[in-house]
């Protein structure tokens, strides 16, 4: 049986909406002691520094940058008061997070909302979890009574034992440590110094034995700084490990398993959209692979392949994932690259995947082609066209390609108008309009039109010597007649 480890970082706390992040603890320093410069909050605290990001790991970096620079002072009286200074400024912040992130907590326990994504309950389930965070949020949804054990690798608000600080005795430079009292806040350190944590410690599996296959889930965990020395173990031992990432943030991630394991380690890895795990179910877009009876709000592996394709997005196909509740808060509208749709069915399944998105009208995302292939114009068509947010990814649209189609048309241009779409491309296909021509001015980019081997239909066009045309008013040289019966050609603008 494979095993299943999980490593829960600060992400995890940020994505069930609580403000553990190391900015938002900043910005409440900041509102409750006027600070507003960077010089401000280095007065405050040393360990303020300007170039740290959203990131707690970025932070313990300064602290054991700032404790090997105070090493190197040749007056070590000065250098042993300035690693007390550092460690006593450190000692000072760990109190206000505790403070801060004490009242958030409980603020937070009294406004959960949201079901548990059975995503996350099905990974969850007789798995060994790491938990580095200091609040018991596990708990309060029910993910720690699933798990086989759960263990607090730096202390909990509860035992009142948070531990902030480097990793020297693990590090690289530890040879440049001369003086005493600079692994005082180091994190090994301060856990044999801690009954409770030293016990949890004792508790945790040193090794996984050689024949033993485990799968590594990692949620929300920045996999950089101290912390990595501790995991590296089961990231080299892992026969699969699922990355959880929110938007960008799988580049810094991967870049730091590039730069601190062998190749082989780095091909195990699987990038996943970390979404959300509380979840607001009318809000969400539901899919169930597990082969059992599907609700009415469920759908299948058609609508979930065209959403993976869409999103360009990665959803293994095994037993932990096939629940997922995904909601519009975990999609970046940038990623979508494309889209081709070849059937009624994908079109239906895009149109119930747009409910659920809302783009903003002026949303300028990347120029997208969009593709109609054996589409016989069905209701989930013509609602899609329709839709407001289809009408979007339209505005967008870089080159439109209807090929094998029999479909109704005039909604679909009258859509496009206005648009950045530059060619136009129509294959052996039928296509329906109410109009007699189509005036390209209202088409701003478009240079080039290709129709091969299609027909326009109309009521209006009676028989077949009748022509529709593509007519631009101010360039009768862009005027493209087009016979109703059968055509094969092609027109580039001038």
């Amino acid at each position: 049986m494979v095993k299943k480890y999980i490593v829960v970082g600060n992400g995890f706390d940020i994505n069930i909406g609580l403000k553990s992040s190391y900015q938002s603890f900043l910005y409440d320093i900041g509102e409750n002691y006027k600070l507003k410069e960077p010089s401000d909050f280095y007065k405050f605290n040393p360990l303020f520094q300007k170039d740290i990001n959203d990131n707690w790991s970025d932070f313990e970096g300064v602290f054991e940058n700032l404790i090997f620079n105070a090493n190197s002072i040749e007056d070590k009286k000065l250098a042993c008061q300035t690693v007390d200074t550092y460690n006593q400024a450190l000692e000072r912040l760990e109190l206000q997070f505790y403070t801060y992130l004490s009242r958030e907590y409980r603020r937070w326990k009294q406004r959960i909302v949201g079901e548990v994504n059975p995503v996350y309950r099905s990974i969850f389930r007789d798995a060994k979890v790491f938990n580095f965070n200091y609040t018991n949020t596990l708990a309060d949804i029910g993910l720690q009574d699933l798990a086989d054990k759960v263990y607090q690798v730096h202390g909990s608000l509860e035992n009142r034992n948070i531990i902030l600080g480097g990793g020297f005795l693990e590090h690289d430079r530890i040879s440049e440590i001369d003086l005493s009292n600079s692994t005082d806040n180091d994190k090994l350190v301060r856990i044999k110094k801690d009954h409770l944590l030293l016990k949890e410690r004792d508790e945790m599996p040193r090794d996984i034995e050689p024949d033993d296959e485990m799968d590594l889930y990692i949620l929300g965990h920045s996999i950089a700084g101290t912390d990595l020395n501790f995991l590296s173990k089961w990231i080299k031992k892992a026969r699969k490990i699922y990355l959880f990432y929110y938007k960008r943030d799988y580049s810094d991630k991967m870049q730091t398993l590039l730069q601190n394991f062998k190749r082989d380690v780095v091909e195990k890895v699987q990038l996943i959209p970390f979404v959300d795990v509380l979840v607001d179910k009318e809000q969400a877009l539901e899919f169930n692979l597990s082969g059992e009876n599907l609700s009415e709000e469920e759908k299948g592996e058609e609508e979930l392949l065209l959403f993976q394709k869409l999103f360009n997005l990665n959803i293994p196909q095994n037993k932990e994932f096939e629940k997922i509740w995904i909601t519009a808060s975990s999609l970046e509208p940038s990623d979508i690259r494309s889209i081709q749709l070849k059937s009624d069915a994908d079109c239906e399944g895009l149109e119930w995947i747009l409910k659920f998105i809302e783009f903003e009208e002026n949303d300028k995302s990347k120029e997208i082609p969009i593709e109609f292939e054996e589409v016989r114009g069905s209701v989930g068509f013509l609602t899609l066209i329709l839709s407001d947010s289809f009408k979007v990814l339209l505005s967008n649209c870089s080159e439109l390609r209807i090929k094998d189609c029999s479909i109704f048309t005039d909604d679909l241009f009258d859509n496009l108008k206005g648009s950045r779409c530059s060619a136009i491309r129509i294959w052996d296909s039928r296509l329906t309009t109410e109009k007699e021509s189509i005036d390209l001015s209202d088409f701003p980019n478009l240079e080039e039109i290709e129709i091969q081997n299609s027909t326009f239909t109309s009521h209006i066009l009676q028989e077949c010597e009748k022509e529709f045309h593509f007519i631009h008013p101010g360039n009768a040289q862009l005027e493209l007649k087009v016979n109703v019966d059968s055509m094969n050609l092609i027109k580039e603008r001038e």
